[in-house]
């Protein structure tokens, strides 16, 4: 087999992965739970919120590593534009029969109508704006030299992650300073991803060294929230109230752990299986159905998450809840791409053909 499909395999594979990541950070992130839950729930709680930012850069790094070497095509563009006003328009739907949504005249449901615009899911925003700006982020990234590209990272890397995750102790957040803003952040991920592709693994290269910078990074980070709930009162006295501190994307640990998972899934060489790319071709559809207006629905009323918070089974109904949104929404988007996207797909080869001639 070739390598280039093994690496595709296991790249799907990480996009699977990814998305159960998400799905799990979101059950514990807009699960409604509280600080008086029982400390060992809410521990891992804390350690389910670790997870929904290395999923979104393990995705990214993805997306530069193999846009770095892609053309930019309308079509592609076309297509995720319909995609996301149909499950915009659906969640709409039912948020509106279940009763958590309502009208309230002309222009609020115009707006409803441009979620790309108005920034209902955040990384379909932002994913857009790059995707857009790809061919001039590309033609940067391969017009440079290897020891500028480096110079590059490690300058955005410096002001956008570094210092914010030193700096940010002091005002509980490592967002929002230096005119930060998540496509920001996820252009210098998708640089790092094109930075892998076009010049190698950064620093190291052996799986068995990008698999301990990863224990080792995970370690540090679950640490870490046993230590500032620890040392409570310093780090309040220092600006720092949240346990899970290092959560967010541009925290570096966390820019570690999504580098080296990345890495680790590059060198893997699992054999060549059609069904997981076509599962992992359902992963938007599935972050577009759960992490809706639908979320609090599905994790208030659905799922209860709130009431396990004391559960000593906490762990496996995260589990449990996970597997059941991903799987719902993969067949959800599986019929979509059956009864919709072929018959757009096809109407978009018929207009093609006509203006070829």
């Amino acid at each position: 087999m070739e390598k280039g499909t093994e690496r595709q395999t296991d790249i799907e594979a990480l996009r699977i992965i990814c998305m159960l990541l998400i799905i799990s950070f979101h059950y514990a992130y807009k699960g409604g739970f509280t600080d008086d839950m029982p400390l060992i729930n809410g521990y891992i709680i804390k350690m389910f919120w670790m997870f929904g930012e290395l999923g979104v850069n393990c995705f990214m790094l993805i997306t530069g590593y193999f846009m770095v070497e892609s053309c930019f095509k309308l079509r592609k563009l076309i297509l995720l534009w319909i995609q996301v006003e149909m499950y915009n328009v659906a969640v709409m739907l039912i948020a509106y029969r279940i009763g958590i949504l309502q009208w309230t005249g002309k222009k609020a449901f115009i707006l409803q109508l441009l979620p790309v615009w108005q920034g209902k899911w955040w990384f379909v925003t932002a994913y857009v704006i790059i995707y857009i700006l790809s061919p001039f982020m590309k033609q940067f990234a391969k017009s440079i030299s290897k020891r500028d590209y480096i110079k590059f990272l490690a300058i955005c890397l410096v002001l956008w992650s570094v210092l914010p995750t030193v700096l940010g102790v002091f005002r509980n957040d490592t967002e929002g300073s230096l005119y930060y803003t998540r496509a920001v952040w996820l252009m210098i991920i998708w640089f790092t991803g094109g930075y892998i592709r076009l010049h190698g693994h950064p620093c190291i290269g052996p799986i068995k060294s990008w698999k301990k910078v990863f224990l080792i990074t995970l370690a540090l980070i679950f640490s870490s929230i046993l230590i500032i709930k620890h040392f409570n009162g310093f780090f309040a006295w220092l600006g720092t109230t949240e346990p899970a501190y290092l959560w967010r994307p541009n925290t570096t640990p966390m820019y570690v752990l999504s580098v080296s998972l990345f890495c680790i899934f590059l060198d893997m060489r699992l054999p060549h299986w059609k069904m997981i790319g076509k599962v992992a071709s359902t992963t938007l559809g599935i972050y577009l159905l759960h992490d809706s207006i639908l979320a609090g629905y599905i994790w208030g009323h659905i799922f209860k998450n709130g009431t396990h918070a004391a559960s000593p089974f906490l762990i496996l109904h995260i589990l449990s809840a996970t597997a059941a949104v991903f799987l719902v929404g993969a067949v959800v988007d599986l019929m979509r791409q059956h009864l919709v996207e072929r018959i757009v797909e096809r109407w978009m080869d018929i207009l093609q053909e006509k203006d070829n001639k």
